[in-house]
């Protein structure tokens, strides 16, 4: 149409060209006529073609064999409707049901970490209880003990085993002297039986002396130990009291996060094994067939939603397109339908452009109002830019 029109303005020009050459003949007369003045409309005429809203050609991110095709061409589709499936799902079932059971038993490790918090605390403070109660006991065993007195049975324990040392060593020799007789020799056998009621006696003197420092030394150690416990136990009562513990809470928080992640993962491993309608509507064509292998690299389905209609441009140039902005107005006219005639706006204006047949192009997007049911994606129209 536009291309039409640019032959219509050359041939008014040429015939204004050839009456003007008439003052040339010899027959015309001496007065010329006025050559009229064209003036230009500033109006932008352009050609395009007829859009839907939007469309898309969809493709399995996954290869496998297709085991179920959902939908024939011509079905109308909601946006998440399953329109074909591959088939070989068991591993990937599997998978994504033990992401699932991990983000459960993450999920409940970390509410029970937070639901348990009032126990722990309670029980901790149970023990801070029975830890203060460790301690009076051994500060009041501790305090029966006179150190002084004990100490004095300690010295005399010491003296005694030093007492015992001296008789075992006085048998040791007398047994010595006689220790070549015959076993059964009477002299050797009196001195064998004092020997060893000597050492008898310092066994037993050193067992007691060293029984009574134990005593001594495991009553202080009581005292030492119960309030060790009690400060463990306090400092374990102090961090309950502000909730669960940071570090356990933070590990179980980043347990339950890798878990979603794993669940994640998994579900778009399934996910890529459906292809689902991406908006509301309508299937163009179907490009594959049950049981056919395929992959990332062929589509599968072409969807499209016609519930708007637009028109884009196809021969604006650089000179046309800086008289057009966004917001303005054009009528359209399709070849296809010369007695229907739209109207649209301006929606859109590339921003980088094209080269064809050597003249630099831009595309421009148009929204039509009150679409025509006559419609078809791809129809030539004519756009007349308002002024």
């Amino acid at each position: 149409m536009k291309n039409n029109l640019k032959i219509f303005s050359v041939f008014v020009f040429t015939a204004l060209i050839l009456s003007s050459c008439s003052v040339f003949d010899k027959q015309a007369t001496p007065e010329s006529t006025p050559v009229p003045v064209v003036e230009d409309s500033g109006a932008v005429i352009s050609q395009g073609n007829l859009v839907p809203k939007d469309y898309m050609y969809l493709a399995f991110p996954s290869g496998g064999h297709v085991e179920e095709i959902l939908v024939k061409q011509g079905d109308l589709v909601t946006q998440g409707q399953v329109l074909a499936r591959l088939g070989d799902r068991q591993q990937y079932e599997a998978s994504l049901t033990a992401a699932q059971l991990e983000v459960e038993n993450a999920q409940q490790a970390l509410e029970d970490l937070n639901s348990n918090a009032d126990i722990l605390s309670a029980n901790a403070w149970l023990a801070l209880l029975d830890a203060n109660q460790r301690v009076i006991d051994a500060e009041i065993a501790w305090n029966k003990v006179d150190t002084d007195e004990y100490q004095e049975k300690i010295d005399d324990a010491e003296i005694k085993v030093s007492d015992m040392q001296t008789e075992l060593d006085d048998a040791q020799t007398e047994f010595n002297k006689y220790a070549d007789l015959d076993p059964e020799n009477p002299t050797r056998k009196s001195a064998e039986t004092t020997l060893s009621d000597a050492q008898n006696d310092y066994d037993n003197a050193v067992h007691e002396r060293d029984q009574l420092i134990i005593n001594l030394e495991m009553a202080e150690a009581n005292l030492q130990l119960a309030k060790s416990m009690q400060a463990k136990a306090q400092s374990d009562y102090d961090a309950t009291r502000l909730g669960p513990d940071p570090d356990q809470l933070k590990i179980a928080q980043m347990n339950l996060d890798s878990a979603l992640a794993h669940q994640a993962s998994a579900q778009a491993a399934m996910d890529n094994l459906d292809i689902k309608a991406p908006f509301d509507g309508t299937v163009v064509e179907v490009n594959i067939s049950d049981g056919e292998l395929v992959g990332p690299d062929k589509w599968a389905a072409l969807v499209a939603d016609y519930s708007e209609w637009y028109v884009e441009t196809n021969d604006l140039t650089e000179q046309e397109v800086v008289k057009v902005s966004i917001g303005q107005g054009a009528s359209i006219s399709p070849d296809a339908l010369p007695d229907l005639q739209a109207s649209g706006v301006v929606t859109e204006i590339a921003d980088n452009f094209y080269i064809q047949a050597g003249d630099i192009l831009y595309k421009v997007r148009l929204h039509v109002d009150q679409p025509d049911p006559a419609f078809r994606w791809g129809m030539t129209v004519e756009i007349s830019f308002n002024p």
